[in-house]
């Protein structure tokens, strides 16, 4: 917490949820402070999320399966990046269970 406003007469007390202003008479007034966004910026935020989660998991897997040395190593990063691959599907589409073990197995 920090108080704003010295020398106005008005001390603010801001926290992460609220501002509580202390006037110069005693009283006191909390302001909340709310964002809103508009819906094509939340899509498109989602949409840029998703291509670059995306992007990194196929560049990924493909530098780790060059860098690794042994057989085991390159089966044990094909198996972490087709189950964050599966997961991602998951949580960020709305494929049936069936549709997700299509893709998961193609």
């Amino acid at each position: 917490m920090h108080f704003k406003g010295e020398g106005s007469g008005k001390k603010r007390q801001t926290t992460a949820h609220a501002t509580q202003e202390f006037r110069a008479d005693g009283s006191q007034q909390q302001t909340q402070h709310i964002a809103r966004f508009s819906e094509l910026s939340i899509s498109t935020t989602a949409k840029a999320i998703t291509i670059l989660v995306a992007a990194n998991l196929l560049v990924g897997s493909i530098y780790g399966l060059y860098f690794a040395s042994t057989p085991l190593q390159r089966l044990a990063l094909i198996q972490a990046f087709t189950a964050v691959f599966a997961l991602c599907a998951g949580f960020m589409t709305h494929a049936r269970r069936a549709e997700l073990f299509a893709v998961t197995a193609a």
